[in-house]
């Protein structure tokens, strides 16, 4: 039986292995429904869906990679911003979490780089307001006030996973109006 530490039956997991970073075990007995997992809490995400769980590797946190971890989604949590941004753009995330302690530098490097900024970042704040209004501030999309409940975690994680895919939706059906629309122009100025 291999342990899920030498797995090495997907890139991630031989990415996420070969640079150290942290995996948390897969669960066993998900349900799969329709391409789709269906966690047992009742929240579904589709299969690869991709967090970043960004922050010091403290008890918190790899609490919150454990829940999103039986919740179907692929977490890899950044213990530090050294190479933050190859590994986001390896991933490409649906949803970052920034840990309170290392979130104003994660934010000012993702700042230069449009395609990591597009990404949903949820701050994972203290329970003060200063600290809500100063994750706003720094152009966090939401925020998740410690101590984390799972639940509550969750139902974010839905609701903005499937915010951001329908974003892509409709980007793809502009890109495809656009493209139609180029066509029957340049059809339109051939013939007169």
């Amino acid at each position: 039986m291999k342990s899920w530490r030498n797995s090495l039956d997907s890139p991630h997991n031989f990415y996420n292995t070969h640079l150290m970073l942290f995996r948390v075990p897969p669960v066993a007995g998900r349900l799969k429904r329709g391409g789709r997992t269906l966690s047992a809490r009742g929240f579904e995400f589709a299969p690869s869906m991709h967090v970043i769980v960004a922050g010091e590797p403290t008890a918190e946190t790899l609490a919150v990679a454990n829940t999103l971890r039986k919740s179907g989604l692929s977490c890899v949590c950044l213990p530090n911003c050294r190479t933050f941004i190859e590994h986001a753009r390896y991933l490409k995330p649906d949803v970052i979490l920034l840990d309170e302690g290392h979130a104003d530098e994660f934010l000012r490097k993702i700042g230069a780089h449009e395609d990591i900024r597009a990404v949903p970042m949820i701050r994972l704040v203290s329970p003060d307001a200063e600290s809500r209004a100063r994750a706003f501030a720094a152009g966090a999309l939401d925020c998740i006030v410690k101590p984390i409940l799972d639940k509550e975690l969750l139902a974010r994680l839905s609701a903005h996973l499937e915010l951001r895919a329908l974003r892509k939706r409709l980007d793809l059906g502009n890109m495809q109006f656009a493209t139609t629309l180029d066509a029957v122009e340049g059809i339109a100025s051939v013939s007169h």
